[in-house]
């Protein structure tokens, strides 16, 4: 019964309206700030929206636009960035400012110090922008905005001073997504569904779980969050965004109804990391059933207020409180690295402790694989127990 409850107070979590901060709207300041000279401007919405930016004599200075407001859509990890640029009547970027994401805070911090934004000031609209380069532990996001910025910049251009027509400026899937790595996400869907067929070939196994590390981890860097759940609530896969991702989410959450918990048990990096860690320790703890009852609420509790503070309240910490979201970067913070050490060294005693007893990302999939068992013991009118993920729970 206590079970139940809190399933729908989690339900009701989830179905809380998103705060995501991507989609802003610039204020004056933001436009001022990247129109050097302008005191005052003038809303002008058509086929391309954008602000004529004037001087205090009413003279025009320039013009600022919002990125995410001019196709095609550039996204980086979780979504398109909102980047508000400013450029002159002769195509020069005079400015550029980050106004709204729905990105982690640690990424876009990254990039910001970086100066990032910076390099584009004084570059033209229709420069293909090679030589300035993605910021090292931000890649995908600071490659989105490069791209972004570039794509826009065109766009407005040459629809604006009448160039071009503005649907030149559309860039071919292909160029838009990250399809090699896509395949790479892809390969890795098909090592765990074959590790799942033949159960019998532990190699199979040992082999997904090294390509979970190798593979989602340290090259794709995309392992599911409890961010990326949420963010799916809303049709929020980044289908053109982040295609690794994508192709995960996909597998992750149609495998949980159709199969099982199969990501957490194959596919998650940070699960293949603790299972090898447990490996190498031959003596295992039981822990005591009240402290593994206890600790599973917790799970509960932590899925609960993470939903919650993401969903409702937007927010960048809660997207990160799982040690997995920054580990694979390649400079994770501190706090991160001490976090995910303290999960590893106590798999050694405990086998995928993190995943038993704390994960939120773990405990949504489970509950979509509980909910797929009952439908296919529904429809096939059979009694049985439902294993949710033998791997996890």
């Amino acid at each position: 019964m206590l079970r139940g409850i809190i399933g729908v107070i989690l339900a009701a979590a989830f179905s809380l309206p998103s705060s995501a901060l991507a989609g802003a709207v610039p204020t004056s300041k933001d436009l001022k700030s990247v129109v050097p000279g302008s005191a005052k401007y003038e809303r002008k919405m058509g086929d391309v929206d954008y602000y004529e930016m004037q001087a205090a004599d009413g003279r025009s200075v320039g013009l600022a636009f919002v990125t995410s407001q001019v196709p095609p859509e550039v996204g980086g990890y979780a979504g398109e960035v909102d980047v508000l640029v400013g450029m002159d009547w002769e195509g020069r970027i005079t400015g550029a400012a980050i106004i709204g994401h729905s990105e982690n805070r640690e990424y876009v911090d990254r990039i910001v110090q970086a100066g990032l934004l910076g390099r584009f000031v004084g570059r033209r609209a229709g420069e293909d922008f090679g030589d300035i380069e993605a910021v090292t532990g931000a890649t995908i996001t600071s490659q989105a905005i490069i791209d972004d910025v570039r794509t826009a910049a065109k766009a407005v251009y040459d629809h604006i001073m009448g160039r071009s027509k503005a649907g030149a400026a559309v860039t071919s899937f292909l160029e838009r997504s990250s399809w090699p790595k896509g395949l790479g996400a892809l390969a890795m869907v098909v090592l765990a569904v074959t590790s799942v067929s033949m159960p019998s070939r532990r190699w199979l196994r040992a082999l997904s779980l090294a390509g979970a590390f190798v593979i989602v981890g340290l090259w794709l860097n995309s392992p599911i969050t409890i961010g990326n759940v949420v963010d799916a609530r809303n049709a929020g896969l980044p289908w053109l965004y982040n295609l690794p991702l994508a192709i995960l989410m996909l597998f992750a959450l149609v495998a949980a109804l159709a199969k099982g918990n199969l990501y957490c048990s194959y596919v998650c990096p940070f699960g293949a990391l603790q299972e090898g860690a447990a490996r190498l320790s031959p003596r295992k703890i039981v822990p005591d059933k009240r402290l593994t009852r206890g600790m599973r609420w917790l799970r509960w509790i932590m899925a609960i207020v993470a939903i919650y503070a993401i969903a409702a309240l937007g927010s960048d910490a809660m997207r990160t409180v799982e040690p997995f979201s920054l580990l694979f970067m390649r400079y994770p913070d501190s706090v991160t690295i001490v976090q995910a050490g303290v999960v590893v060294a106590a798999s050694l005693f405990v086998r995928r402790v993190w995943c038993r007893y704390l994960c939120p990302t773990g405990l949504v999939l489970d509950i979509f694989a509980q909910l797929g068992c009952k439908v296919r013991h529904f429809i096939r009118r059979k009694a049985g127990r439902c294993n949710a993920g033998d791997e996890t729970s």
